[in-house]
């Protein structure tokens, strides 16, 4: 399992918890749902990592890649619907909109799990910075 960030906002008993998902899209073996609290879940699709010919998150989207990225989200949708849960889905940059549900939810915590790779890291440590 990749080692997860968990940034504190509050000190709840029970914390209300954003989970931003990134390449993690299974549910049963999440180390992110292992904890008792009230989670929400997010899936943020940034629109520059399917420009044509980007490599800014070190893959290529392609047609093939990004049809089987749209049947894991939905999976990851759909096994969170059957446990009573729901999965928030945006378009945009995640150093944005995580933030934004973040709040507009009033979390005590966002978690995620750290991908390796320079820009996954970039982002971990921007939001990070954003979050605190």
């Amino acid at each position: 399992s990749p080692p997860l960030a968990i940034i504190s906002m509050g000190l709840a008993a029970a914390p209300r918890r954003l989970i931003w998902h990134r390449r993690d899209l299974r549910l049963d073996d999440n180390d992110l749902y292992r904890h008792d609290s009230n989670n929400y879940s997010i899936y943020v699709f940034d629109p520059r990592d399917f420009e044509l010919g980007s490599t800014r998150s070190g893959i290529v989207a392609g047609p093939h890649y990004t049809r089987r990225l749209l049947d894991a989200v939905h999976c990851l949708k759909k096994n969170l619907e059957e446990k009573g849960g729901n999965l928030i889905v945006r378009v945009g940059s995640a150093l944005a909109e995580v933030p934004s549900i973040a709040q507009q939810l009033d979390v005590d915590e966002v978690a995620w799990a750290e991908v390796p790779g320079f820009y996954e890291c970039e982002a971990s440590r921007t939001m990070q910075n954003i979050l605190q």
